[in-house]
């Protein structure tokens, strides 16, 4: 019996340190700005990316401490950082749509939603992904005004 309740306290100790170990591996992949400090770096530097949308050329927005990556499509995307792993990933940024509408998208792709799906959320509006069947999944999407073209996201997969 002894043995048995020696076993069930290692494996449960072993439990304890590989749960640790995953939350401690999951805070150095979060390389993310938190939400404030994306709406601070767009207000501070909305006019040099403005430039920089119009001259298709986003050296200087790349140079921003703070953005890791910049896609331009549909809208210019502006990515943030992200955190997590796997199935449990989020990516947080900005994007800059000239329409000055909320829209749904990734990687500067605008996807093609019922405006019935898009829901007021807080200041913004939520967005919750449908599987190939219909069924909603557990994909979430949400956006923010921050200046007049320019909107805060956050996709948690």
């Amino acid at each position: 019996m002894k043995t048995i309740k020696a076993l069930f306290n290692f494996f449960a100790i072993l439990l304890v340190i590989f749960i640790l170990l995953i939350l401690l591996l999951n805070s150095f992949l979060s390389n993310n700005l938190s939400k404030r400090q994306i709406f601070n770096l767009v207000e501070k530097y909305s006019n040099t990316i403005l430039v920089d949308i119009d001259e298709d050329n986003f050296e200087d927005t790349l140079d921003i401490k703070g953005v890791t990556n910049v896609v331009s499509h549909d809208v210019t995307d502006i990515h943030c950082g992200g955190k997590g792993f796997g199935s449990a990933t989020s990516y947080y940024g900005f994007y800059y749509y000239g329409n000055d509408e909320p829209v749904v998208m990734f990687n500067g792709n605008i996807s093609k939603v019922d405006e019935s799906e898009f829901i007021a959320d807080g200041k913004g509006f939520s967005y919750r992904e449908k599987n190939i069947d219909g069924t909603v999944s557990d994909n979430t999407y949400y956006t923010e005004k921050i200046l007049t073209g320019f909107y805060y996201y956050e996709w948690h997969f």
